[in-house]
Parts: structure tokens; sequence; C-alpha cells
């Protein structure tokens, strides 16, 4: 069992392949969270409880609920923590696609630029654009996002239907329409706008650079598996490397497996800076070298 907690947000993970005793040792750890908050005068949220649990894909479809202070608490395929919705079928589509997703959201805030754009002068846009469209995109991209290290490898669709969007904010910004043909790269250019590959790739090398120089990260154990002393793994912690470890496909597709591709991919001057403001810069640089 482990409990993760963040401000208010408190969450509790068990691990078992018997669902009867996932229900049960969930139950439990509700009645000492539920005991410890009544001791400190807090109290639970029923509308924001949730319960999700992530089966293998041969197990039956079934679902199962958890009594949480007398209340009864249904199964669902996704719940959103922190604004980042996690979905039991373990992709980011709906977090993306859904209800109240990414994708919804920045098609209403690119409306309303698009509305602001008629009475507010054209030199405020692109800074109002970053705030409202920009801004939206960055939460979480480091984890729900997927980066193309090469021109060769095929665009993701969830990546091109977000970039398509922000493509729509950046012609707003500059008066022009999709029939002009303006390239990408002059948009972002005469914008100040990176792509969402770029910007992707800059939030990850950040979270993992940030991890492995703070001690007291929480994620930092994901990035400092230590593998036995071979020449391989000997060679690859000089060149600043980290041992990757995922063994699945599904593992493959997901943090800290990407994350841990894409430090390993960049350049050894990135992976050797010790200072903040240099490391910044140098992760700056390298992403400006990514597809687009």
């Amino acid at each position: 069992m482990s409990i993760h907690g963040y401000a208010d947000d408190v969450q509790s993970c068990f691990s078992s392949t018997e669902e009867s005793e996932i229900v049960s040792k969930l139950e439990e750890e509700a009645r000492k969270m539920l005991k410890f908050m009544a001791s400190n005068f807090l109290s639970a949220n029923k509308n924001k409880t949730g319960f999700m649990m992530i089966r293998n894909s041969k197990s039956p479809e079934t679902t199962a609920s958890i009594s949480v202070g007398g209340e009864l608490v249904q199964e669902s395929p996704h719940h959103k923590i922190l604004g980042i919705t996690v979905s039991n079928a373990l992709t980011w589509n709906e977090h993306i696609f859904g209800k109240g997703g990414v994708l919804p959201s920045v098609n209403k805030r690119i409306g309303a630029l698009r509305r602001l754009s008629y009475s507010i002068p054209a030199k405020y846009l692109a800074q109002i654009s970053n705030s409202i469209v920009t801004s939206k995109l960055r939460y979480g991209l480091e984890i729900y996002g997927s980066v193309r290290l090469h021109e060769s490898e095929p665009k993701c669709k969830t990546q091109h239907d977000l970039q398509v969007a922000l493509n729509k904010a950046m012609r707003i910004v500059l008066n022009v329409r999709l029939a002009d043909k303006i390239p990408i790269r002059e948009l972002c250019e005469q914008t100040g706008q990176r792509t969402l590959n770029q910007m992707c790739a800059e939030a990850q090398l950040r979270l993992v650079w940030s991890s492995l120089h703070d001690p007291e990260s929480p994620i930092r154990a994901l990035f400092d598996a230590e593998g036995g002393q071979t020449d391989k793994v000997l060679r690859s912690k000089t060149r600043g490397d980290i041992r990757q470890i995922a063994k699945t496909s599904m593992g493959q597709k997901n943090v800290p497996y990407t994350l841990i591709r894409l430090w390993n991919g960049c350049t050894p001057s990135t992976k050797a800076q010790v200072k903040k403001i240099a490391a910044k810069r140098e992760i700056k640089n390298y992403t400006h070298t990514l597809p687009l």
C-alpha cells in the first residue's frame, strides 16, 4: 500500500492479483484517512472521491465498488488527479479528447481569442494566446505528451490534433488564414511560439534534470536506477545516460521510459550541466533542433 498527497488531494494505491484484497485494503486505508481527518477537523468530499482499478487485459469485464465513510463509491474507468485525467486503459485519450479535456478546452479558448482579436490591438494577441491557449497545453505536458526525435518517426494523433489547434491560435495572432499556406516554422518565428513537440521535449528534459539534481525530488528514484556494474552500464553512466528498465510495450509508451529515452538521446553537454540556468539554456538549444 502506498499513499500520496499534495495539498488537500490524497490518493492511496494497492496492487494485488486478487480483486477482493484490493477492495479490502483500500477500504481499510479509507477508514484510517477519515479517522485522521476527523481528528484534525477536516472532512472528505464524497463528490471528489473516486475509485479506479487497472486490470489485466485478459480480466473479465466487471466493475467493483468500495465503501468510504458509509458511502458506496463505484469504480470509474478514469479519474482526475490534480488536473490530469488518468485512465484505467493507461492512455491519455480521455485527458486530451474527453469531456473537459485539453483539446475541447483549448478550442473554446481559441474561440475566445478570435473574438478578442476583433477589438484588441494585434500587438497584444501573442501574449494573450500564450496566457490562455499555450498555458493550457503546457500543464502536465511532460506527463501526457510524446516527443518525436526524428522526422522519420510517425506523428502521434493526439500530438497532431493539439498542434493543429495551436496553429489556429497562431494564425489568429498573425491575422492570416489557413488558405494562405504559411509554413508552421514561419508561424512560430513570427509569433515567438514553439511547437508542441519542442515544448514537450523541453518540459520533459527539465523534469529529468531537476529530478536528478534535487535529492529531495519525490520522483528521483525513477531516473536513478542502478544495475550491475558491467562495462556497458559504466559507459552509459559516463555519458550521463539513465538505465532503461521498462520491459513491456505498455511501459515503453509511458513515464518514466519516454523521459529516459529522450534524456539518453540528447546532447552530452545538456546532460553534463550542473547549474540550472545553464541547463535550461542547453535544453532549449537542443529542443530547437527537434522536428516541428
